[in-house]
């Protein structure tokens, strides 16, 4: 049965490809033998793990496959309608909603908006990063905001951290709230919210499809985002999202139809993608919110890259939700199915060498017995975070980047899956890394 051969890579500073092994063990001798440090994903993971009755990995001998009906299982939300939100004043869902934020702004470069107004917390609901900040050029201008939630490993490891220790967990680091009042406001507005052990796939999951491998590496921790108050933004959202879905759900449409009126304004196509840190099925937890009609008859496109099967190409009967199904290495007859739906997919290409943008790449069929497939249509996904605006059934490419630190890494291993021609695909763009040698030499 032909499927991309699982390996261990090892990349150069600038990200290039320079070894290839079988193994993890492997991968790491080699780098060392040559007399360079190598940074390695946390793929061991520190998660402790917990039998919750759900599994959503279909290479991994689950019960369950990674399908909307398994998120709405793992992400218990009660059902929210337009007029339980239209039911509720937008300054009664303020008041409930402010105290759970901080008071005072972060230093850095990205410093939270104070949410000191009904106006700047319907702002600050909906943000951007690198990838949806990027200027839409392809047809219509376009303007994109999105909604960044906590992954439920990290929120729960987060939340569990506050009440132990009066400290945030951000990535790899535990550190001090930089507003210890918020943290003991926020604590005293939990403490009867349930928080479970951590698992692979448990209650309050966001992310039901995510393997192993994807949890351990999640983009969340990374860049602006590893930021001890864009943290707080994340695992307060995931807090009242759970807490009050009412008042959630009222500040997050309200702050959709603001950033519609205002891309219109600015000639441009208001879009919004609901999972940057999640996966979850929002046409069927709250299917009203990607109705034209809740927004004055004002067309929003919304879009989201998902491992959920089942949802493509497009998971709204308005016609308003965007799906392109993301490739994560042990989830390959999955992405075939998806194909043959006609959804679009994202894989992230390892190494100087990506597929020519415009060209065509063989993706192999699982249940043949020879390198036989579909040949799909290569787009450019770095250029910016439209999907809505690439070809459905094409395979959207995008890079893996080496981490930037203050350690910059002279060899960094990655797991990867090789493709006929050469190609090594993988599951992230950026993952948490840590030192091998400063690990040998603690244990």
């Amino acid at each position: 049965m032909p499927m991309l051969e699982e390996c261990w890579i090892v990349l150069d500073a600038p990200g290039d490809v320079i070894a290839e092994a079988t193994t993890h063990e492997g991968a790491v001798k080699w780098a060392l033998k040559q007399g360079l440090s190598p940074v390695e994903d946390e793929f061991e993971g520190g998660e402790e793990q917990v039998d919750t009755g759900l599994a959503a990995n279909p290479r991994e001998g689950a019960r369950y496959r990674p399908s909307r009906e398994l998120a709405m299982r793992a992400m218990p939300i009660p059902r929210v309608s337009l007029n339980d939100v239209r039911s509720l004043s937008i300054e009664d869902a303020y008041e409930t909603i402010f105290d759970y934020y901080p008071r005072i702004r972060s230093a850095g470069a990205s410093p939270l908006i104070m949410q000191d107004s009904v106006s700047k917390l319907c702002k600050s609901f909906l943000g951007t990063n690198f990838k949806t900040a990027k200027e839409v050029s392809r047809g219509r201008p376009g303007s994109i905001k999105g909604l960044s939630l906590a992954p439920s490993v990290r929120w729960l490891d987060t939340l569990r951290s506050l009440r132990a220790q009066g400290k945030l967990r951000v990535g790899l680091e535990t550190l001090p709230p930089p507003d210890k009042k918020w943290m003991l406001r926020f604590l005293e507005l939990t403490e009867d919210l349930d928080t479970p052990t951590p698992s692979a796939q448990g209650a309050f999951d966001h992310c039901v499809g995510a393997s192993t491998y994807c949890r351990s590496c999640c983009l969340s921790g990374t860049g602006h985002g590893s930021s001890p108050h864009n943290m707080i933004k994340k695992v307060v959202l995931s807090t009242l999202l759970i807490q009050h879905p009412v008042e959630f759900f009222l500040m997050l449409h309200e702050a959709i139809r603001r950033h519609a009126v205002s891309a219109k304004k600015a000639g441009k196509e208001p879009m919004v993608r609901l999972n940057v840190f999640s996966d979850l099925p929002w046409e069927k937890i709250v299917p009203w919110l990607l109705d034209p009609e809740s927004y004055d008859g004002t067309r929003v496109q919304f879009y989201d890259y998902t491992k959920l099967v089942g949802r493509g190409p497009q998971a709204s009967k308005y016609g308003t939700y965007d799906i392109t199904f993301s490739f994560a290495g042990d989830n390959q007859d999955l992405t075939w199915e998806e194909l043959r739906r006609g959804t679009r997919v994202a894989a992230v290409f390892a190494g100087k060498h990506m597929p020519k943008i415009g060209g065509k790449l063989l993706w192999l069929d699982p249940r043949a017995s020879r390198n036989t497939g579909e040949h799909l249509k290569v787009v450019d996904g770095l250029k910016d975070d439209a999907r809505p605006r690439d070809p459905e059934g094409s395979l959207v490419a995008l890079k893996y980047k080496t981490p930037v630190g203050k350690h910059y890494p002279e060899a960094f291993i990655l797991k990867a899956w090789k493709h006929p021609d050469g190609y090594y695909l993988c599951d992230a763009h950026m993952p948490t890394h840590t030192n091998v040698e400063e690990e040998e030499e603690e244990d």
